[in-house]
């Protein structure tokens, strides 16, 4: 079967199955790309047929999946993330299963064994000629491919899917992500009147869970600021949330590397909001008991300007992920270690991270009538709760908390889940009694340390009224 039959053959199956001859030529086209590519290892046009309809779908099933779980596509950044399954295998195995996860890596590893076989066997049918004719052909594929991500530049990626498909969107991501990317520089962070300690804890998976043990806004010496707040996640991608906090940039401005922030994306980052509080003379620690190579976040946290980084090495070993209840112990023993100090702390907690269907160590202490991928979430929520209550109790005038969720937690069949995908809460408390009790207003991730900050300045211009 010569390559010419092959491609015509997939464009009429493409222009069928897609109802639309734009579609069919813009699938027909993405095959003719990873078609080529292989073609240029594999000689055999059967063999780099059965390839690359694999691929094309396997990558169907992937974003199949993913957009059920997580309510986005699969994207080219998904790339490097997954390729951290290796690197960090009790991050994600438990999320297939250590049994389908090791069947899926053998039938992987076999199947290329496999395909390395049959290339080599078939060898002697190799021809030099057919060989330069299909890297020509990719050429030409990747002239035409170039041409149209110079047109449509200015594509979204949800549009880039509509126009041209989500396998050709993803071919032009890869194109997408050559480009330089534009230095972007923090806004100004507002200076009167700062707290000589601020406390920011990002709270994994963290919602107001509409339960009983839900924070009460009860301290009548204590201000509140409380309401939604707007996020760039669901389920999974908490990177993107911590990196809005921290710089003020939000997801529109980093356009194609808005998927993965902690990949590129924040080397291009000037007077970061971490940069400007050390020169206002805080000292700027972050926490987050996990390890520190993950997402990036050593080389990324140093760019910010972070002075200190705490990971798991600092904590025993006591559960899959560290409880809140010991990272909490943990905060106030640094907090009363570093009293003298102007003190910025960013945490980030984990113990609230999915799957919920993984045995925990940690006593459960909150039962619900659900069933128990709900139940497991609400009692971690009971006892990140617990957490910011105890934080709280440890306030005086000179100091802050800030407290929110980077994304909803991904429970398929709990519809506090389900609804308002992007919004989580935030509260924000200071020590004071001259002011509003509660004030409630929407905001997005990316404004809520400016927020906090003009607050936290007006209650204390009200103090000495």
């Amino acid at each position: 079967m010569s390559s010419t039959v092959i491609i015509i053959s997939i464009a009429i199956l493409a222009t069928i199955l897609n109802k639309s001859i734009r579609l069919g030529f813009y699938n027909t086209l993405a095959f003719c790309w990873i078609y080529s590519l292989i073609g240029i290892f594999i000689y055999s046009p059967i063999l780099c047929l059965v390839i690359s309809i694999v691929l094309l779908g396997v990558i169907l099933g992937i974003d199949s999946a993913k957009y059920k779980i997580l309510k986005e596509r699969f994207q080219y950044e998904d790339l490097f993330l997954y390729s951290q399954v290796f690197r960090f295998p009790k991050f994600y195995i438990p999320f297939v299963g250590a049994i389908r996860f090791w069947i899926l890596t053998t039938s992987v590893l076999c199947a290329t064994g496999l395909v390395l076989y049959l290339n080599y066997i078939w060898l002697d049918d190799f021809d030099i000629y057919i060989w330069f004719t299909n890297i020509i052909f990719f050429i030409a594929i990747n002239i035409i491919i170039h041409r149209l991500v110079c047109i449509n530049n200015q594509l979204s990626f949800d549009e880039c899917i509509s126009q041209f498909g989500m396998h050709l969107t993803i071919i032009i991501y890869v194109y997408r992500n050559r480009a330089k990317l534009t230095k972007l520089e923090s806004p100004c962070l507002h200076t009167d009147n700062l707290p000589k300690t601020i406390i920011t804890v990002q709270s994994e998976s963290y919602i107001l869970a509409d339960q009983s043990f839900d924070f009460k806004f009860s301290n009548n010496t204590h201000t509140y600021s409380s309401g939604k707040l707007e996020v760039p996640c669901y389920g999974a991608y908490t990177m993107r949330s911590e990196f809005a906090f921290l710089t003020g940039i939000t997801n529109s401005q980093l356009e194609y590397a808005s998927f993965n922030p902690y990949r590129k994306a924040y080397k291009n980052i000037t007077k970061s909001y971490i940069q400007q509080l050390k020169n206002f003379g805080y000292y700027c620690v972050v926490i987050h008991p996990f390890n520190k190579k993950f997402f990036n976040r050593e080389k990324v946290f140093k760019h910010l300007g972070f002075n200190e980084f705490i990971d798991e090495s600092y904590f025993d070993k006591i559960d899959i992920f560290t409880p809140d209840a010991q990272l909490t112990d943990y905060i106030k023993q640094y907090l009363d270690k570093h009293s003298n100090q102007k003190i910025f702390m960013f945490v980030i907690t984990i113990a609230g991270h999915g799957p919920y269907t993984l045995p925990r160590k940690d006593p459960r202490v909150y039962n619900a009538n659900n069933n128990d991928e709900i139940n497991v979430y609400l009692d971690l929520n009971y006892k990140a709760t617990q957490m910011l209550k105890s934080l709280e109790q440890q306030l005086n005038k000179d100091s802050m908390l800030i407290w929110y969720g980077d994304h909803k937690p991904s429970i398929q069949n709990w519809n506090l889940s389900q609804t308002e995908p992007y919004q989580t809460n935030y509260i924000i408390i200071t020590d004071s009694t001259n002011s509003s009790h509660n004030i409630q207003q929407d905001i997005s991730v990316e404004n809520l340390l400016e927020y906090s900050l003009k607050k936290y300045s007006n209650s204390y211009r009200s103090e000495i009224a």
